[in-house]
Parts: structure tokens; C-alpha cells; sequence
């Protein structure tokens, strides 16, 4: 397992970008509904959003909580800001994560 997200370009067969910052094994990946952010857990307990900013995916938040490892994530279908202030299409309300905690912990 590792703690890096590679993205690659399946129809050329190309890696476009490793994403690093987690410190454990990525355990799971989820697109947001409209493709633009990517949320991962990992078994450092944490979750990171990735948002792409001209084509690069870009950490954009670091989510804690959780006392064991993430082990699944969901985007909500609706639409919100995240946080940032703006409301956008692009930007769901709210994201859930599970945990071998036996948590579920929701974030806006």
C-alpha cells in the first residue's frame, strides 16, 4: 500500500501526477459529483480534499477525527461551498467518512 494517489491518463497510458500528503496508505478515493475535488482516507486517521487548480490536483483541506484508520468516504449529492466562502457547482456541501473507529463523521 502506499501513501501517495497516482492520477494517470488512461487513454495515453501516462502518469500525470502523484499526489502526496498523506503519511500512511491511501484506503480509499472518491470523486466529487462533478469530478472536481477528490477527497482520501488514509490509515493516518486523516482525510485530505484535493481540489485541481489548472490541472494539477492541489491539497486543499486536512480533515481529522477519526481515531483509526478511514476506510471509505461520500460526497453528498447537493451543492454547497466547502468552506471556502463561495458557492459554486463545483463544490458539494457536505463529505462523510468511516472509520475502523466505528465512526462516521460528517464535514461541511
Amino acid at each position: 500500500l502506499d501513501p501517495k494517489i497516482h492520477v494517470w491518463d488512461l487513454e495515453e497510458c501516462k502518469l500525470l501526477q502523484a499526489l502526496e500528503g498523506h503519511s500512511g496508505s491511501v484506503l480509499t478515493l472518491k470523486w466529487s459529483p462533478h469530478g472536481l475535488w477528490l477527497a482520501s482516507g488514509s490509515d493516518d486517521k486523516a482525510v485530505l480534499v484535493w481540489r485541481k487548480i489548472m490541472d494539477l490536483w492541489k491539497p486543499f483541506k486536512r480533515l481529522i477525527g477519526h481515531e483509526s484508520d478511514v476506510c471509505d468516504l461520500a460526497w453528498s449529492p447537493s451543492l454547497g461551498n466547502m468552506g471556502s466562502g463561495v458557492t459554486s457547482m463545483s463544490s458539494p456541501t457536505y463529505l462523510a467518512s468511516c472509520g475502523l473507529d466505528n465512526k462516521i463523521l460528517v464535514y461541511s
